[in-house]
Formats: C-alpha cells, sequence, structure tokens
C-alpha cells in the first residue's frame, strides 16, 4: 500500500466526528443523491438469495444495522444509468485527491474494526457513500460516488459468507461483455468483492504514467483514466486494501480482447506454478471452451502471447512489485489472474469453470 499522510487521515477523522449527526438522510432529512436509472438484468439462476448458508451473525447485523439500505440493490448500483461513466474523449473522469484515497482506506479499516457509522463518515466528507444491502445481499457493502458521473470506481465487499475470490472489472464500458461477467461473478460464485472502474478508459487524454498499451485510445501511452495502468485511483485502493487482507484469496481481472475464446496469466509471461490459480482456471476453462490460451507455459493449454496482463497494476501490486505502476514483480504470487475473453464467451461458463477451479477450503 502506497504511503498516505497522517495529516489527511486526522483531519478526515475530525471531520467524520462533527459530521456524524448530519449524514443520516433518513434521520435528518437531507438532500440525498438521487441515481436514477434502470437495473440492468443479470442472466441465470439466482443462487444469491442466501438460502443454504449460516444465518448473518448478530454481531455483523448490529454493525451493520446504522447504515442506510442501498437504494435500488447493490448489484444494481453496477449498472451503466447508475454510473453514468464518462465517455472517451470527455474529459470527466475526476482523478480522486489524496484525501479521498485516504477516506476509501480509513472506511475500510473502520469496517474491519467493527465501526460503521465511523466507516460512513469517513467517506461521506469526500464525496463517497457507503451504504449496505437487504436480502439476497445481506451482509454486503457498497462504496459508490454520491454524484453520478465522476468516473470514479465503486465497489462491494461481501462480509457474509463469502467465496475467497476478489474480482476487478477494469473496463467495463468499452468491453461491456466484461461488466456482465464480473456481476455474475459476484452474485453466484459469492465473490468476496467485486471492484469495477467508473469511467471509460479512453475518458481523459492526460497519461498515468504507468507502463500499459493506450493504443486501444489512439497513440499515446496509457490514459489516468484506464484503471488497469493508473496508479492512484479508488480502484487500486480498494485492490490494495482487500487483497492486502485477504492474502489466501484468488484475484480475477476480467478483459476482453478481439480474438475468440480465452486468454489468460498470472501477471508474469513465465511458467505457471502448478496449482497456481492460473493453472487451475486453464483446466477448468479448458472443459467448457475452445480456444482458450495461456500466456504461462506449463499449464494444460497452448501457450500463445494472444493478451497478457503483465502491464497491469493491479497483479503487479499482488505479485509482489515494489512499484506497481512502472516495476515488474520478481516473480507470480500464485493467486492473481488477468483473464481475457472474447466476445462470444458468456458469463455462464466463466462462473461455471471459476466454481470448479476456486478452491473449497
Amino acid at each position: 500500500m502506497s504511503t498516505r499522510t497522517h495529516v489527511w487521515l486526522v483531519r478526515l477523522i475530525l471531520l467524520a466526528v462533527f459530521a456524524i449527526p448530519s449524514l443520516n438522510c433518513a434521520e435528518n432529512g437531507c438532500d440525498c443523491a438521487d441515481v436514477p436509472g434502470e437495473v440492468e438484468e443479470v442472466e441465470g439462476k439466482d443462487e444469491s438469495t442466501g438460502e443454504g448458508l449460516p444465518p448473518l451473525p448478530d454481531a455483523l447485523e448490529a454493525m451493520l444495522a446504522p447504515l442506510d439500505a442501498c437504494e435500488g440493490g447493490v448489484l444494481a448500483a453496477f449498472g451503466r444509468d447508475e454510473v453514468a461513466p464518462p465517455q472517451p474523449g470527455s474529459e470527466g473522469y475526476l482523478p480522486p485527491q489524496a484525501d479521498t484515497l485516504a477516506a476509501i482506506e480509513a472506511s475500510v479499516a473502520a469496517i474491519a474494526e467493527g465501526e460503521a457509522v465511523l466507516a460512513r463518515a469517513l467517506v461521506a466528507v469526500v464525496g463517497y457513500e457507503l451504504c449496505r444491502g437487504e436480502d439476497g445481499e445481506e451482509g454486503t457493502l457498497l462504496w459508490r460516488s454520491s454524484v453520478v458521473g465522476t468516473g470514479r470506481a465503486l465497489f462491494a465487499w461481501r462480509l457474509h459468507a463469502p467465496a475467497p475470490l476478489v474480482v476487478g472489472v477494469p473496463h467495463p464500458w468499452d468491453q461491456e461483455q466484461t461488466r456482465g461477467v464480473g456481476a455474475q461473478l459476484f452474485q453466484f460464485v459469492r465473490a468476496r468483492a467485486l471492484i469495477q472502474a467508473g469511467s471509460h478508459r479512453c475518458a481523459n487524454d492526460a497519461s498515468s504514467g504507468c507502463d500499459g498499451d493506450g493504443s486501444v485510445c489512439g497513440d499515446g501511452p496509457a490514459r489516468i483514466s484506464d484503471m488497469a495502468y493508473s496508479i492512484d485511483t479508488v480502484y487500486q485502493v480498494a485492490h490494495e486494501l482487500l487483497t492486502d487482507a485477504f492474502e489466501a484469496d484468488w484475484v480475477l481481472a476480467v478483459d476482453g480482447m478481439g480474438g475468440p475464446g480465452a486468454s489468460l496469466d498470472d501477471g508474469l509471461a513465465g511458467e505457471a506454478m502448478p496449482g497456481s490459480a492460473v493453472d487451475r482456471l486453464a483446466d477448468a476453462l479448458a472443459d467448457d471452451l475452445a480456444d482458450v490460451t495461456s500466456c504461462n507455459a506449463g499449464t494444460s493449454v497452448p501457450r500463445e502471447a494472444r493478451t497478457c496482463g503483465g502491464d497491469n497494476v493491479q497483479g503487479r501490486y499482488i505479485n509482489g512489485s515494489s512499484a506497481a505502476c512502472t516495476a515488474e514483480p520478481g516473480g507470480a504470487g500464485g493467486r492473481f489472474v488477468h483473464l481475457a475473453l472474447g466476445s462470444e464467451v458468456g458469463a455462464p461458463s466463466i462462473v461455471s469453470a471459476v466454481r470448479e477451479a476456486l478452491p473449497s477450503d
């Protein structure tokens, strides 16, 4: 995790302490942000109703009770109308300042300490909403921008009976199929977290300064609005926080590609570790899909460098890079997978493969 200034944290905590009485719109009648839009349908049998799961622990229920329920639901918040992503060339992505990143970090830490009211207050002062899921989404939290259209990432954290999986979708608005795959993995596999970009990757012209191919947006390096190749972002901070907290979880970056089938890798181009996430997922994908290849040698599928994730800053961080923006890691950690999908690949095939491959312990 990159260093965050103590000055910002102290300022945020003080602001939160004084702001808490006025932050609950239901209690105080303040004007809450209206987030209009249709809920996008997620295809497939709904297995996320909570049936067969242990009941929500009393302590967790009590901790979450002061939070407002998410208007429209948690998963629905990841839809186009709810996010209103800035479009290519719009300059609409608003890069977060240091106080926003520090607030996100402090808010997640507060949840880990059982302080939901403080967690809500910490992000409210920097323009983020923290709310909770209901019914089948009970025990899930959502962080999202209080104002639609900022382009900043949103993320959900399932606290109750999650699978050991963090799903990231860095390009949901230019490769919209990936958004559906991410949503179904979160819903049907019951992934621990879903982290999604809030902007089209080509929204802003400014360079991120990180390694990465910006050619999809025209000439030049990767853009600051591209969450796979930009470091000082809510998207990256959420990945760092959750993957540091849950060191055994797999981390899956869902991407798209022009060719058919699927291409996967562990963030490096070397030999796959036996039993690693990329090794196991390659086996499972090959059972159901044609044209599955790996950028790594040593898996059960052909090696071919089609669409690889070597510059992905989330993968670099998870694999132990000292500077994920510009430095490759020394080796793979065994739990990151960059998965690029052809447009014909349906989400049910990915859900089935991840279920089969994911360790049950």
